[in-house]
């Protein structure tokens, strides 16, 4: 029997990869991954519009997605962890810690002026 965290696991997944295949980007199914969950609590009035973006380096940077709440002056910055594989499963606290720590980096980069570009999707 399949638990309804597992039928939603795999109803999200394969949302995930259907809207990957209708922008042509099969490949992107992390940027698709972002794109929805930030679709998701952007009705929710929790983030901003958001832009996908798609930078990883692995000391000197992490980013899926950004975005901007002008009116309070908010630069919202996101990573994900997405896995194609459709299995329940936690993410180690380790691989947290490194996301976050990337993403970090790309900030202090950033603000240095260190980018001179970072490849934007859409």
């Amino acid at each position: 029997m399949v638990s309804g965290l597992e039928r939603f696991v795999r109803d999200l997944q394969e949302d995930v990869i259907d809207r990957a295949f209708e922008e042509g980007q099969e490949a992107l199914q992390d940027a698709a991954f972002a794109d929805f969950v930030l679709d998701v609590i952007t009705e929710e009035g929790e983030w901003p519009q958001h832009e996908l973006a798609r930078y990883r380096r692995d000391r000197r940077g992490e980013l899926a997605a950004w975005g901007i709440d002008a009116d309070n002056r908010v630069l919202y910055l996101c990573v994900t962890d997405w896995e194609s594989i459709g299995v329940v499963d936690s993410l180690p606290q380790q691989n947290i810690r490194d996301k976050l720590n990337r993403l970090e980096e790309f900030l202090k980069r950033a603000l240095a002026g260190n980018f001179k570009s970072f490849h934007q999707i859409r």
